[in-house]
């Protein structure tokens, strides 16, 4: 079962350490820094009929998400203009958009994943000059990347922005996380040294470089990837909370770049209910709704 609790940037995996008991240096140690793993792409001939205004399109579309979040498999399909992408927005992304090179809208649902594979796509996506459709929910990296290059954004009923921060600038915080991660790769923290911490901060450094480069491209508020606010209301309730996104604060950080269409919030206190209902359980953290939970900024 996917758990998208807090998205928390950056994620640091450990994909294999080779030759442990052999090479002591530890030279063979890979570890992929604020990411996920691309999935494959699964097509299919269409999509299943589904009133996407409706909560059960939403409900389904998470629900999605939820069956395919252990294989990671990126899902794309096609109907007329339309493309329909569920998944890591990195490189199964990528390639549904360059099998339909005719489709003008991208209806996605993501719960993020790396850092740098979300702001390759962005850059081919922003070519193309499309509408994204949030079905379901757009976090993290989908929220920070794919969203700030969409030509016009439509969040459809029962859906969400969901924002946690970007890559921090204090590179060396990080450091107990690669510790953390190395020791999760099946090294003892004793035989951890200086020089494999330095090699993985430098990864951190340049993702943090490529970022900041993003940002400055396409003209993103700051606080679309500081959320100060956030951050100071996590510390104060001293609680994890995914940050549901307002239009208000969507069109004060990205408004200079991207047409706001429609876009869903809850009106009325059952809207409200249903929508967290679609989050709710053990896995999930609670959600802080802009507006309603917390207040939304008027400047970027």
């Amino acid at each position: 079962m996917l758990r998208i609790p807090r998205f928390d940037v950056p994620e640091i995996r450990t994909v294999s350490v080779m030759s442990l008991g052999r090479d002591r240096s530890y030279r063979f140690l890979w570890l992929v820094i604020l990411g996920l793993h691309a999935p494959p792409v699964i097509a299919t001939d269409g999509l299943p009929t589904i009133k996407y205004e409706s909560f059960e399109a939403a409900q389904t579309a998470i629900a999605d998400m939820r069956r395919i979040g252990k294989s990671k498999e990126g899902i794309c399909e096609a109907f007329d203009s339309v493309l329909r992408y569920l998944g890591s927005p990195g490189a199964a992304l990528r390639d549904c958009l360059q099998r339909f090179p005719g489709a003008t809208v991208l209806r996605v649902t993501s719960p993020g994943g790396s850092v740098s594979s979300a702001i390759r796509t962005a850059r081919d996506l922003e070519l193309r000059h499309m509408t994204v459709e949030v079905l379901g929910f757009c976090g993290s990296s989908c929220g920070n990347y794919i969203l700030p290059v969409a030509a016009h954004l439509v969040v459809l009923p029962y859906s969400a922005v969901m924002l946690h921060g970007g890559p921090k600038a204090d590179i060396a915080g990080y450091r107990e996380r690669l510790i953390k991660a190395i020791i999760r790769a099946g090294v003892a923290r004793e035989e951890i040294t200086e020089e494999m911490i330095a090699t993985q901060l430098l990864g951190v450094a340049q993702t943090r470089k490529t970022h900041v480069a993003f940002q400055q491209e396409f003209s993103v508020g700051k606080n679309w990837y500081d959320l100060p606010f956030y951050y100071e209301a996590l510390e104060r309730e001293g609680v994890s909370a995914m940050l549901f996104v307002s239009r208000a604060f969507v069109g004060h950080c990205l408004g200079s770049v991207t047409e706001i269409g429609s876009y869903w919030e809850p009106k009325t206190e059952a809207e409200d209910a249903a929508f967290r209902s679609l989050f709710a359980g053990p896995e999930w953290s609670p959600i802080w709704i802009m507006g309603r939970d917390i207040d939304t900024p008027m400047s970027c």
